[in-house]
């Protein structure tokens, strides 16, 4: 401890541990009691019990990092500052806050002046889901997160920019509404990104500044957290650009509202990606990928192209394919033929490129009938067969055996629709093509019961008698009639 003209200041180079009792200015003294976090690395600040009082101001050292983790420090009157070059570990659901006190008020709650230098170092390393907190600068050096509460989630409570590192540890930095911008110079490293490792976007946007000329390779380490967590990065390779500038990016894990505009989507993705640029001029991409889950697919993947709506139009990158989770470009898109700002990306074709799948065809059920009163058949009205297909249904046939015989016409769209149907059972089979020969059949019966009873007429009983001599009489009798 030093004292300075009433001034008491202690230098901490250790660990600042409060287990019990009361840690206070002297009374008596009119000064500034100061504590000052000095040790040339990370030095831990633990607070299990006790109190602290009074004006008491701490300070962190440039090349200092307090480890707060959950700790909190409050009951001071004083100040606290975290100096450029300082850091912070950061532990709390609420992280910093610039003013706020209490249960919500993060890890830093004095009561006097809290100031966090653009300059400092801000390490989010929660057991729970955090929020950086308004305390956090529009600008700091280093954001570091290393979550590691399951699933866990660090929310960036405003819009702000990097100019040393953004490292991701563990954990997802959720940006909501606000931007995150990776400035001149600043770097993104970290662990293996994943969908528990990335930056999840919302209607904020990850912006990355990229130099003129040949920049190298760069990935995104974006996704969404809609439902569930999904990481779906995008890489660019840039060979030339006249200027340098920014390139904002955000992800949407839902299919483009407009994906049928202008034609109908045969295969297409349940994921977006929105563009903004700022300050670039005539500039090719030599290499693009956009990563995306295999629940986003639907239809066939392969079959699908990079595109990207203008907000009136589909562009289709005729250079482009799709395979293994995810798009790529073939050969190089420039200002006008691949245009990043303002545009939606996304993998998507109309029309069906390699049909492989059968159609479905549905018959109606079995159908039982009587007869016409005086007829061996019955006029019957069948319902139509259903059928569909990922690429449409080009004919469908039917044919019928057994009691009642036919065939339909080989080409076009057939339905059986009323006919007549002897007594008896007859099958039906519908067969469904598409334009790629692929087919699918279904078969039902109708049967037509002889419900009517044969009718028989019988002549009137006759009375004559025997012959003369005999006991026996010849009788010609009428005829029975039946039907």
């Amino acid at each position: 401890m030093t004292r300075d003209a009433g001034n008491e200041t202690i230098n901490l180079s250790g660990n600042f541990s409060l287990i019990s009792g009361s840690f206070t200015r002297r009374t008596g003294t009119t000064g500034i009691a100061r504590v000052n976090f000095a040790k040339a690395g990370t030095q831990n600040y633990i607070k299990s019990g006790g109190s602290i009082t009074n004006a008491i101001n701490f300070v962190v050292n440039s090349g200092s990092t307090l480890n707060m983790s959950a700790n909190i420090l409050d009951g001071s009157t004083g100040t606290f500052t975290l100096s450029s070059g300082g850091g912070l570990i950061l532990g709390d659901a609420n992280g910093i806050t610039s003013a706020t006190i209490g249960a919500t008020g993060g890890n830093i709650r004095v009561t006097g002046t809290r100031t966090y230098d653009i300059g400092g170092n801000y390490e989010y390393n929660g057991t729970i889901n955090q929020a950086t907190g308004n305390g956090l600068p529009g600008t700091v050096n280093n954001l570091i997160i290393t979550n590691s509460a399951l699933n866990g989630i660090v929310t960036l409570t405003s819009t702000t920019s990097l100019d040393g590192a953004l490292m991701l540890n563990s954990g997802v930095l959720s940006l909501g509404t606000n931007n995150l911008s990776v400035n001149n110079g600043a770097i993104v490293g970290g662990a293996a990104f994943s969908a528990t490792n990335m930056v999840a976007t919302g209607t904020g946007r990850f912006i990355r500044y990229f130099s003129a000329g040949n920049s190298a390779p760069f990935v995104f380490p974006v996704g969404d957290i809609t439902a569930t967590a999904e990481y779906s990065p995008v890489m660019l390779d840039f060979s030339a650009s006249d200027n340098p500038g920014t390139i904002g990016i955000n992800v949407t894990g839902a299919v483009h509202p407009s994906i049928n505009s202008g034609s109908t989507a045969s295969s297409y993705l349940s994921r977006y990606w929105t563009f903004t640029t700022t300050g670039l001029t005539n500039y090719t991409y030599i290499a693009s990928t956009y990563q995306y889950p295999t629940s986003d697919v639907t239809g066939t993947e392969t079959d699908m192209k990079l595109s990207f709506w203008n907000g009136s139009a589909w562009t289709t990158v005729d250079g482009s394919n799709a395979g293994g989770n995810q798009l790529s470009i073939t050969s190089s898109l420039d200002n006008a033929t691949g245009k990043l700002d303002g545009n939606e990306f996304t993998g998507r074709i109309s029309g069906c490129v390699s049909d492989l799948v059968n159609p479905t065809v549905t018959c109606p059920s079995n159908i039982t009938q009587n007869n016409i009163a005086g007829s061996c058949n019955a006029v019957i009205a069948v319902p139509d067969a259903t059928y569909g297909d990922n690429c449409g249904v080009t004919i469908l046939t039917w044919d019928m055996s057994g009691a009642t015989t036919g065939t339909s016409l080989a080409t076009g769209i057939n339905q059986i629709g009323t006919k007549t149907f002897n007594v008896g059972v007859t099958t039906i089979t519908y067969t469904a093509y598409d334009a790629a020969g692929n087919s699918s059949t279904c078969s039902f019966t109708v049967t037509v019961v002889d419900a009517e009873l044969p009718l028989i007429s019988c002549p009137a009983n006759y009375n004559q008698n025997v012959s003369a001599g005999t006991c026996a009489a010849s009788i010609v009798t009428s005829k029975s009639y039946y039907q």
